[in-house]
């Protein structure tokens, strides 16, 4: 499944003034899971080593527990 959104503009009309305003169209595109398998074939073929330097679920989960805060984690923050 695929979403996206689409912003059409809209003018509500009156006496007074005619503003303008944006609604989002929210489209959905539903795939067939064969158009969806033929792809991760054709990637898995195309990478045929794994990157290491991208960790897997069960490495990141290993790594950061649940609850678990990295301790490389920062906040950068600034007066306003």
């Amino acid at each position: 499944m695929m979403s996206s959104g689409v912003i059409e503009r809209k003018v509500a009309e009156s006496e007074q003034a005619s503003p303008v305003y944006t609604v989002n169209t929210n489209i959905s595109i539903a795939e067939p899971s064969g158009i969806i398998q033929t792809a991760l074939d054709e990637i898995k073929k195309q990478m045929s080593k794994r990157d290491a330097s991208i960790l897997t679920l069960a490495e990141l989960r290993a790594k950061h527990p649940l609850g678990a805060v990295p301790q490389d984690l920062t906040w950068d923050s600034w007066r306003a």
